[in-house]
């Protein structure tokens, strides 16, 4: 009741004072943070000779107006001081300061500033800001506040105030760059801006997701705009220029960009990019310039390869009917399949694995096999730990499954990492996983498997992190593919055994295997083609040069190469290791 009687009493002095009148005129000013800036006249000023710019006129006209004197002019010890916190935020050292003491020669000021805006800390000093307005930060945030890597950002920010970049550009870097004509590394690192928000490990996933995309709304209009948008979030105010229909225009906006809400890891979220220093950009380019030159050699020893071809046919001995072997050089797993009872099976050397399931043995394509029910797998133990920069092929006999897993080192509960080559309805897939979908590759066969007869599916890697590295083969011949993800840049590692039969834990096979094998190098198509059964070259061999095709030529000069010749091998091996040196970079 009192605080009714205060509004009334209020209410009769206004009144009586005559003001809140429903006829009267009032004319409201805009706010002065909305009003563009206009240019002032100097005020005159009695003593012109202490001004040395229009900016000093208008303090001197104040201290005249409040009756005060100026302060006296910092000495050189001050000076020094005052710009270095300014514009480093460190103190000069006793060397800088006597240096400036001794520099008695006209414009000695003026090359200090100088000198302190060339400073690699005078960036360092004016990002703080921007880094803070930004929410910088190099952990997650929320929850666990798990660790992840935002410094990239962090040093674009600041390279682009020591190289002074214009505002302009500051501007579309941050806010698009990924959207520019051919976008550089640094531009894209640039729209780490739109990244550092916080982000949680746990909650509702489409909750927060939302939550990051207000975030950027209130981030973005605090940062280039100077304004806060967040009471526009709810409702509208009656004197902003903004409403909450131009907030969730502004929402819509970001509202496009594919986030997880929740993300249980530690590091960064995806999408990712690997951003390479500066210092070894240099690096990268002295290896792409040696890949080019080992290409070019690669291709001249190919344009020499029929005078050696023909040589190297003479010297084979009448009557040879196999010019190209089984490989067994880098063969790292081998499971025959040949065991025919038990519940054990070998993987080569000292390998052993104990069968989980119920162990159905058959005859089958090269000697015994193994029936796996979709209840049955093995599980082979810490080997075979590729990683993405690591060439290495992979496969064996498969027949009567249409999904499942042939051989598999990955962990379905870390978003899929690792490496598989996996059956779908029918059609053969090869996954290489650092996290699923956004950081992997991903290739799957035109063509489906007979499910009535034995196929050889084989996978040939080459550690370019790229799907063109990757061949896929059935029954020796290469496969057309089609992908949907080519974006590998994480590593593939993981602590889960090599599984024969499934993933981990999914993807059981329901079929028969055999001879199941793994190379730590990328084989090539004939050596493939050997593990398959196939003597193309032979082939090819028993053909009166004369007769042969341009296209058997071709394909026994590749034989020869691959196979036999030393110097292209050599080349090849050379090149490999090169491009796994690039995709780790």
């Amino acid at each position: 009741m009192r605080c009714l009687s205060l509004v009334w009493l209020a209410a009769l002095v206004l009144l009586h004072s005559g003001l809140g009148r429903a006829d009267e005129k009032v004319e409201f000013e805009r706010h002065w943070s909305f009003v563009p800036p206009r240019a002032s006249r100097p005020p005159e000023v009695r003593d012109t000779s202490w001004s040395r710019g229009a900016i000093d006129r208008f303090v001197l006209a104040r201290l005249d107006r409040e009756g005060w004197k100026p302060s006296a002019e910092a000495g050189r010890r001050t000076l020094i001081r005052r710009l270095s916190l300014d514009l480093l935020g460190l103190p000069p050292s006793v060397e800088e300061v006597e240096a400036f003491l001794a520099d008695r020669r006209p414009g000695a000021y003026g090359r200090l500033v100088d000198r302190l805006l060339a400073s690699p800390r005078f960036g360092e000093r004016m990002a703080i800001e921007w880094l803070d307005v930004s929410r910088y930060a190099d952990t997650h945030g929320y929850h666990e506040d798990y660790h992840r890597d935002m410094w990239p950002w962090r040093d674009w920010v600041i390279r682009s105030l020591n190289d002074n970049m214009p505002f302009d550009r500051f501007t579309i870097e941050q806010l698009a760059g990924d959207l520019l004509p051919n976008p550089t590394q640094q531009q894209i690192t640039a729209t780490g801006f739109n990244r550092n928000h916080g982000v949680t490990a746990s909650g509702i996933s489409e909750e927060y997701r939302v939550e990051y995309v207000l975030d950027r709304v209130r981030t973005t209009a605090t940062a280039w705009m100077g304004l806060t948008l967040a009471c526009a979030q709810c409702h509208d105010h009656k004197y902003d220029p903004f409403s909450q229909q131009d907030f969730y225009r502004f929402f819509a906006y970001f509202n496009s960009v594919t986030d997880k809400g929740v993300e249980n890891r530690a590091g960064n979220v995806d999408p990712l990019i690997q951003v390479v220093p500066l210092d070894q950009k240099s690096v990268e380019q002295k290896l792409a310039t040696a890949i080019k030159e080992l290409e070019r050699q690669r291709l001249a020893r190919v344009a020499e390869a029929g005078p050696l071809v023909a040589r190297w046919e003479k010297s084979l001995p009448k009557g040879s009917k196999r010019a190209v072997a089984v490989p067994t050089d880098g063969l790292a797993v081998h499971c025959r399949l040949d065991e025919a009872a038990g519940q054990e099976i070998s993987g080569g050397g000292s390998l052993k694995a104990s069968l989980v399931g119920p162990a159905q043995w058959i005859s089958a394509k090269l000697g015994g096999g193994l029936q796996l029910g979709g209840k049955t797998y093995a599980s082979l133990g810490d080997t075979a730990g590729f990683d993405r920069t690591d060439s290495f092929s992979y496969g064996g006999w498969v027949r009567g499954a249409s999904t499942g897993a042939i051989v598999s080192r990955m962990d379905d509960s870390a978003d899929y990492r690792g490496w598989d080559v996996y059956l779908s309805g029918g059609h053969v897939e090869v996954h290489m996983i650092h996290s699923w979908p956004d950081n992997a590759m991903y290739v799957k066969s035109a063509g489906k498997l007979p499910t009535d007869k034995w196929t050889h599916v084989f996978v040939s890697y080459d550690g370019s992190s790229r799907v063109a590295g990757i061949s896929l083969y059935f029954n020796g011949k290469k496969q057309e593919v089609s992908s949907t993800r080519d974006a590998l840049s994480g590593t593939i590692r993981t602590d889960k055994p090599l599984h024969l039969g499934r993933r981990n834990p999914s993807g059981i096979l329901n079929g028969a295997v055999d001879d199941v094998r793994i190379y730590s190098r990328a084989l090539s198509a004939v050596e493939v083609k050997a593990l398959a059964g196939g003597n193309g070259l032979s082939e090819i061999l028993a053909i009166a040069p004369r007769k042969r095709t341009p296209t058997q030529r071709t394909d026994l000069a590749r034989g020869y190469l691959e196979l036999h010749d030393s110097r292209y091998r050599s080349l090849v091996d050379r090149l490999a290791r090169r491009r796994s040196e690039l995709a780790a970079y």
